[in-house]
């Protein structure tokens, strides 16, 4: 159409696309589909990250507990702290519960034999983290193995669950 010359007598210019509102406002647009997704895709692949080996940290609490010589109030907050992470992420006990709540809840939930005495080791363990006078060092060792071996109950238990096809 410039052939004519009609632009330059008439003030008339043709626009670029790239200069249009039009297109300003699909530049925008695109951009912000493009940030939900990237941020779709993060919350629902990246967060997804493995999550730790509690069962691994838990054991190499527990040997650390076996080889190294440690305070009897020491001892028995660590156990008590593995037993309370365990019940809260393996069996779904509310965070907020304090150790006297967490036992009752083990001991009287739906649970193995194995798992309700980790109520009454987290009733002892509680006694003996806040009475430092009370000895108890030499049941030490047998309580160590006695939740290493319900540790390694809740283990099969849950490879068990993900075995079964749903």
């Amino acid at each position: 159409m410039d052939a004519l010359g009609l632009y330059d007598i008439y003030g008339y210019h043709h626009q670029p696309f790239w200069q249009t509102l039009f297109f300003k406002v699909g530049i925008v647009v695109a951009l912000v589909i493009a940030a939900s997704v990237v941020i779709w895709w993060y919350t629902h692949y990246l967060s997804l990250r493995k999550a730790p080996n509690y069962w691994a940290l838990w054991q190499n609490n527990l040997e650390t507990l076996r080889t190294k010589k440690v305070a009897d109030v020491v001892f028995y907050a660590t156990v008590a702290a593995i037993i309370k992470e365990c019940a809260v992420v393996k069996l779904y006990a509310s965070e907020s519960l304090t150790d006297l709540e967490l036992a009752l809840f083990l001991k009287s939930g739906d649970f193995p034999e194995r798992i309700r005495t980790l109520g009454e080791l987290l009733e002892r363990a509680s006694l003996y983290k806040f009475d430092p006078v009370q000895k108890n060092s030499g049941e030490q060792r047998k309580e160590i193995e006695h939740v290493s071996e319900a540790l390694q109950l809740l283990k099969q238990m849950e490879q068990e669950k993900q075995k079964k096809p749903r």
